[in-house]
């Protein structure tokens, strides 16, 4: 409320307070007669002189129970429902707000992995955030009006499509797709992304990628924002360039070979490339036109962000599976 309507609060008003009476009879002057005289008494009564009155019963009733309170007031309530931002009780403008709020950080996470543009989570949160800005636009005139007179009511909007949304935007998730193994089965076992949903809500980012490799992939290393670094393989080979994620840079495309190799032919992971966005790559091994296995990945297409690999290594980089995390909404 204004100034203006705080100030008539100070003004002075004349009430008018009623009350209900009701005769329950009198304390007589005269002794109650026999029957056989009682006509001429009931004839007389009307000139008895009727004694001070007595209070049998006194109720107090609460200013919301009286009369007609209700439905002078009951719009303050209903409007409360709209426009309320009590901690403890949040509006429809309220918390058109929070979900408006929500989608944005979800925006901001999908940008940051290069996820938003084009996406299928990206398109609903398009969808959704149209709806938001025009209900918002809508409940903040239906604000202005009752702020200009608090006793009318606001007429509620049949139907909010936002938040007809908000359970669906808020249970949105990481979901984890693991590739086809790639390699032979010798070395150990090693995953530095364990959970994808846990990786993706701290929102872990590779920052940076490298590898050792000659006739084969002896090594790969991937350094994630944290300052973690995941290594594994041996130290043979000759060392590629670290290729360095900047910020808005991701994987456009991984190619992955494994081929038979060295004096026991077994199978190991012969040939490794990763390419990003902006064009600059690294590779490493031997690639061959008819490989034993032979897989392309392409994250950016498929809407996935790339979290790293579950190896299996020991001398050299025996085999893996390339690890992908997608928002589902």
């Amino acid at each position: 409320m204004n100034d203006k309507r705080l100030q008539e609060f100070n003004k002075s008003v004349k009430v008018q307070v009623g009350f209900h009476q009701r005769l329950r009879g009198v304390s007589a002057a005269t002794p109650i007669p026999k029957p056989s005289n009682m006509l001429g008494f009931a004839l007389d009564f009307p000139t008895f002189t009727i004694d001070s009155p007595v209070i049998l019963r006194r109720e107090l009733l609460g200013y919301e129970d009286l009369p007609f309170f209700g439905a002078a007031v009951g719009a303050l309530g209903r409007n409360r429902y709209m426009f309320s931002e009590d901690a403890d009780f949040m509006g429809l403008l309220a918390q058109v707000k929070s979900l408006n709020s929500y989608v944005e950080d979800l925006r901001e996470t999908l940008q940051t992995y290069g996820l938003y543009k084009g996406s299928g989570a990206g398109k609903r949160l398009d969808q959704v955030t149209a709806a938001l800005e025009a209900e918002s636009a809508s409940l903040k005139k239906m604000l202005q009006e009752y702020k200009e007179d608090v006793m009318k009511e606001v007429k509620r909007p049949a139907k909010f499509l936002s938040l007809s949304y908000a359970s669906r935007v808020r249970s949105a998730n990481w979901t984890q797709h693991k590739t086809k193994y790639l390699g032979g089965m010798g070395g150990a076992s090693h995953a530095y992304v364990k959970n994808v949903g846990g990786f993706m809500s701290a929102h872990r980012r590779i920052v940076a990628v490298a590898m050792r490799a000659e006739g084969c992939v002896d090594q790969i290393s991937i350094h994630y924002d944290n300052g973690d670094k995941f290594v594994c393989g041996g130290p043979g080979g000759q060392a590629s360039p670290i290729l360095y994620l900047d910020d808005g840079v991701h994987f456009s495309e991984i190619c992955i070979q494994a081929n038979r190799w060295g004096e026991h032919n077994h199978v190991y992971i012969s040939y490794l490339q990763f390419t990003l966005t902006n064009g600059i790559s690294i590779a490493g091994g031997s690639r061959h036109s008819s490989p034993h296995r032979e897989a392309i990945y392409t994250p950016c297409q498929n809407y996935h962000y790339f979290c790293g690999f579950d190896v299996k290594s020991g001398k050299y980089v025996d085999g893996l599976r390339a690890i992908f995390a997608k928002f589902v909404i």
